[in-house]
């Protein structure tokens, strides 16, 4: 009677001890992201990405000036354009709303995808790079949103697919691999969609401010050379190692097409897609903790439950884990490339892209 017993505990007692495990390793996580937002708030402030490109670009476009890239306002007027109406109501209820629409948008983009299970849903929207997004509030949850529905729609719906995927490069132009991810898919309707969108888009704006779209490179580049040492991706991880901040932009953005090259021979999309939100992480100058929760989608299709691989992104919070100082932010920008490059290999197994492509 005992021997029986005896079997049997022992796969109950392996069940426990993994459970105990994935609960203190859940626990650990949310410690990490509540230090996270606790130093973020510190260092950084609240709503400063919300109070400039939200809020204040609103006031100027009800106002009648063209919410064009300046001091306060970082985002060009492709973005701002569609977040004006906000302004039309009290400052409080503007975050209130902005908030909603940026949680509900981003947990409604990993459930079309596949994702069901509410714990991984959980992970995602309180990992450091989502914590960052609702407390600067920026947009990165809603593109996260954006190429969530251009996955979910690509076949159905490939003319939806490519005016989302138009309208989520148009406002983060970091985004643009997503149109080698509609090229190389082979989705000809999607990629007309979308570049019709961001020429339509670039025409507006030559409409309302032909001198800020003729200047944008230009004020571009002097935001990088204001920011890059605050970021955390391989062109800040660069400039850290010395380099100047012209040569750490252009072997990133030589890095990124790099990680490219894979993408000709990959013939599974969700690989791909993979590959391509990593080359926009990795070769574009600028880069911010929040940009990483794109990386979700991908992961929420290729492991629709939870698993370890949902707590990857958590390694682009490692900035803001102690004190700051010039060894810490190589380090997490060293974390956030491993960990874009283990959710790109991690997808790529699970879709099984690495036989295929071999």
């Amino acid at each position: 009677m005992s021997r029986p017993r005896s079997q049997n505990s022992a796969p109950e007692r392996s069940k426990l001890l993994r459970s105990w495990a994935a609960v203190s390793a859940l626990f650990l996580a949310l410690l990490a992201s509540v230090n996270f937002a606790r130093e973020l708030h510190n260092t950084v402030g609240v709503l400063v990405d919300f109070d400039g490109n939200v809020h204040w670009a609103g006031q100027r476009i009800l106002d009648g000036a063209a919410a064009v890239p300046d001091g306060l306002t970082a985002w060009p007027p492709t973005a701002t354009v569609f977040v004006a109406p906000i302004a039309l109501f009290p400052y409080w209820l503007e975050v209130a709303l902005w908030v909603a629409i940026s949680v509900s948008g981003f947990l409604a983009g990993l459930w079309v995808v596949g994702c069901r299970d509410v714990r991984a849903l959980i992970v995602a929207v309180l990992s450091p790079p989502a914590l960052a997004c609702l407390l600067l509030g920026n947009a990165s949850l809603l593109l996260a949103a954006g190429v969530a529905v251009v996955w979910a729609n690509r076949e159905k719906r490939p003319l939806m697919a490519g005016i989302v995927a138009g309208a989520t490069i148009a406002a983060k132009l970091w985004l643009w691999p997503l149109f080698v991810f509609l090229l190389l898919a082979r989705r000809w309707l999607s990629l007309a969609a979308a570049l019709a969108w961001c020429a339509s888009s670039a025409l507006v704006w030559l409409a309302l401010s032909p001198s800020t779209l003729r200047d944008f490179p230009a004020w571009a580049d002097r935001m990088v050379a204001a920011h890059i040492q605050w970021g955390i991706g391989l062109a800040p991880t660069l400039f850290d190692f010395g380099l100047s901040t012209r040569a750490a932009s252009v072997l990133a953005l030589v890095a990124g097409l790099v990680v490219l090259v894979p993408a000709c021979r990959i013939k599974d999309e969700l690989a791909l897609l993979a590959v391509c939100l990593a080359s926009s992480v990795v070769g574009t100058p600028l880069v911010w903790e929040h940009y990483y929760v794109v990386l979700f989608v991908p992961i929420a299709v290729a492991a629709p439950r939870l698993t370890p691989l949902w707590f990857v992104p958590y390694l682009a919070g490692l900035k803001l884990l102690w004190p700051i100082t010039r060894m810490q932010f190589i380090v997490a920008g060293l974390a956030a490339l491993l960990a874009t490059a283990w959710v790109v290999q991690s997808v790529a197994k699970r879709s099984g892209a690495v036989r295929a492509a071999r």
